[in-house]
């Protein structure tokens, strides 16, 4: 059972992001449109007289040409540095709304919006205000029920473990619904890595720490304890995907190198998990196909799995190693199109997963 790649028909597109990159999330506007954006995240060595670091990064955006299958850069702006990023699902207002996760501890919110010579741009349009660490992730609570705009939210997870729900109000101003300090160790602040809504009942949210735990909350419970706290990963968790194609099912991600398929309603035992050699910072679905999911697996590149419905295994069947540093950012932007961005190699790579499909002899 040798495992040999195929032999690339197109080389992928390499773009140069000049900072450190870490997050992609695409988008297909309401006109058949796609766009992504692409987060960037520089540590300037104490810069200034203080010696107090300070972080800074932009983000890139970028439209898919569909006729050639390629991206073309659209422009950028600066921000400080980008954790993640995502899209509002669907327009506000016939905007379109991507919200950051920054390094200095806010929420930024960026509006989709025309220029004069025919590209589009980012247009910061909100913040909310600093919590005292940094935004490690976010998730808006319409990925699956497109919300009326009134009951706009946006989880978003922090470095001292906090997690803090927002709401986007009419005004377009972000207010602060509710906090929980939802991971620590032994009394000690550990970083909260993700946390991720229930797309199917956008009530309960996920939440994955340092501390090796995965945890489920319900935000019309004003207490603080969890509805289930899972300690089946050995490390980190830092991924969550609940699946816009099937309720019930989640999937995480962890440093300890693994993902896990789960029914959400049996979280005592795994219904699967596959060990892909490298730390799991990202889960996508492909858009059409459930069964396929795209990883960007950290120290061991971009992988696409193929998950059996009936049995819920997980397999690879697609390796992308073409990016020589770590692989944190990862979404679809067409059926088989990806694009990926890796840290200190500063790239942006874009490319067909059929072209990398592993083939078992």
């Amino acid at each position: 059972g040798e495992i040999q790649q195929k032999k690339m028909k197109n080389v992928s597109q390499i773009f140069d992001t000049k900072l450190p990159a870490d997050s992609v999330e695409s988008i297909q506007i309401q006109n058949g449109e796609k766009y992504i954006v692409v987060g960037t995240y520089h540590l300037n060595e104490s810069s200034n007289d203080t010696g107090i670091q300070t972080r800074d990064g932009n983000i890139q955006l970028f439209k898919f040409n569909d006729k050639n299958k390629t991206l073309e850069y659209e422009s950028e702006i600066p921000s400080f540095g980008v954790f993640d990023l995502k899209w509002c699902p669907h327009s506000v207002n016939e905007k379109y709304l991507v919200a950051q996760a920054a390094t200095d501890g806010s929420m930024q919110l960026f509006q989709l919006s025309d220029t004069t010579n025919n590209k589009k741009e980012l247009i910061k349009i909100t913040e909310s205000e600093k919590e005292e660490a940094m935004m490690s992730s976010l998730d808006w609570n319409s990925r699956k029920i497109n919300t009326l705009s009134s009951s706009l939210s946006i989880i978003s997870s922090f470095a001292n473990g906090k997690i803090v729900l927002f709401q986007l109000l009419e005004s377009g101003k972000l207010e602060k619904l509710q906090s929980w300090n939802s991971h620590s160790l032994f009394g000690n602040e550990i970083e909260a890595w993700i946390a991720s809504f229930d797309c199917w009942n956008p009530n309960i949210f996920y939440s994955g720490g340092d501390d090796a735990k995965l945890k489920g909350w319900d935000v019309r419970e004003s207490s603080q304890t969890p509805i289930f706290t899972s300690s089946h990963h050995t490390m980190g968790v830092c991924s969550i995907q609940s699946s816009v194609f099937s309720e019930h099912q989640l999937m995480t991600g962890s440093y300890d190198d693994t993902i896990i398929v789960w029914d959400s309603r049996k979280m005592k035992s795994p219904l699967s998990q596959l060990n892909i050699g490298g730390g799991v910072w990202r889960i996508k679905e492909n858009p059409k196909n459930p069964n396929l999911i795209a990883i960007a697996g950290m120290y061991n590149g971009f992988h696409v799995l193929r998950l059996d419905k009936s049995s819920s295994e997980l397999s690879i069947i697609s390796s992308y190693k073409e990016q020589k540093s770590i692989a944190y950012g990862v979404d679809w932007v067409d059926d088989n199109y990806i694009a990926s961005a890796s840290f200190y190699d500063h790239s942006l790579h874009f490319w067909d997963f059929q072209d990398h499909k592993l083939i078992i002899e």
